[in-house]
């Protein structure tokens, strides 16, 4: 620790510290650096037991510090860049006027103008940056396949067998089970709580494109067309 303080002291001290400061990086990204090292250091060689789960609390302490002074640099360098931008004579021009120009460029225009807005879409990245990994969910053909197995054993069973099977929905479609006010098998429940969880992961981390691959080869296209309504539109050939 008196060896990662005395590195900090470095930097503010604005010596140079393995050439980044001389370069002029932030003291942000400079202690992103020194924090992610130990985050590095304290999980190589992990052990077991207690000493290893203590490594590994200390690694992810410090890649959170990391993560923190990341997120300072960023808003840092954004407010750096709107001071410069002020300076320009042709900041106060605006795109409002222009009818053919796409949804997409309207608000990156809007960004440039809006100093608070740029720094929540700049927070906003920075969330999906540090994200964790997460495992996502199968892709399973078959919308509702157990469900729909179920119905047709109802169709064809006796008595005894359809009692088992009266509460599941008879349609297999999105709305069906808030129509009906019935279920849907258990099976097809799980999958579809984990999709869920999937599809937040996905948008959480800013991929949306992933998100509705997922929703398309799972053969629920309407959560895609569902995403996909949130993105701004935009035309190339418009903007050229």
């Amino acid at each position: 620790m008196t060896e990662l303080v005395a590195e900090f002291a470095l930097v503010v001290e604005g010596r140079e510290l393995g050439g980044d400061v001389s370069r002029g990086a932030s003291a942000a990204r400079v202690y992103k650096q020194l924090t992610k090292q130990r985050s590095a250091n304290a999980t190589s060689g992990v052990l077991f037991g207690a000493e290893g789960a203590q490594q590994r609390h200390d690694g992810k302490w410090w890649q959170s510090e990391s993560d923190t002074w990341d997120l300072l640099a960023r808003l840092y360098e954004q407010r750096q860049q709107r001071r410069d931008v002020a300076m320009d004579d042709n900041m106060d021009a605006s795109t409002d006027d222009d009818a053919t120009l796409s949804d997409f460029v309207r608000a990156q225009d809007l960004l440039e103008r809006d100093g608070q807005l740029a720094e929540y879409v700049e927070v906003r990245r920075w969330l999906e940056d540090t994200a964790r990994e997460f495992q996502p969910v199968e892709t399973r053909k078959g919308y509702l396949f157990y469900t729909r197995r179920s119905i047709r054993t109802q169709d064809t069973a006796d008595s005894n067998a359809m009692s088992d099977t009266t509460q599941l929905v008879t349609d297999i479609d999105p709305d069906a089970s808030s129509r009906q006010r019935r279920d849907i098998a258990i099976e097809d429940h799980e999958y579809t709580t984990s999709l869920l969880r999937t599809l937040f992961e996905y948008v959480r981390r800013g991929r949306m494109s992933d998100a509705m691959a997922l929703c398309v080869e799972s053969d629920e296209p309407w959560r895609a067309a569902s995403m996909k309504g949130g993105l701004f539109w935009r035309d190339p050939q418009l903007e050229d």
